[in-house]
């Protein structure tokens, strides 16, 4: 099953940078939870259900004209995939581009569903956090 969850990831991924929100909310369980609580910017906390996090998603794009997120690293684990990535956004209003790197993702999945997604600033916390779970 685990490489399942690394396809559904970069399924997920695909769907987002075309702007598509459902198609990525697609292989998301109902109670899925996006834990944004260690982002740096305005956007950190934690979004619980599909209608939150959906919410977060339109948000952010709509933010930016253009919205890119590149896929750097995937690590199957079991029921968790840990994805490095980097993005690149363009502002909506300002046309200001900004390019962040070195984020990481862990995917948990349930039943061949995305449980949560919780972002962290190292690769290095987010392999801690499958070591000791």
């Amino acid at each position: 099953m685990s490489q399942a969850n690394v396809e559904a990831v970069e399924r997920a991924f695909d769907a987002f940078n075309r702007g598509d929100i459902e198609g990525f909310l697609d292989i998301t369980a109902e109670d899925v939870v996006q834990d944004w609580s260690r982002a740096i910017g305005p956007d950190g906390g934690v979004y619980r259900g599909r209608e939150e996090v959906e919410r977060f998603l339109r948000s952010w794009l709509d933010a930016f004209e253009e919205s890119t997120v590149i896929v750097d690293e995937l690590i199957d684990a079991g029921d968790r995939v840990v994805c490095a990535f980097h993005g690149r956004q363009r502002g909506r209003g300002s046309g200001a581009v900004v390019e962040g790197r070195g984020s990481v993702l862990v995917w948990t999945f349930r039943d061949g569903m995305v449980a949560s997604v919780t972002l962290y600033q190292h690769r290095a916390e987010a392999l801690a956090s499958i070591e000791s779970a």
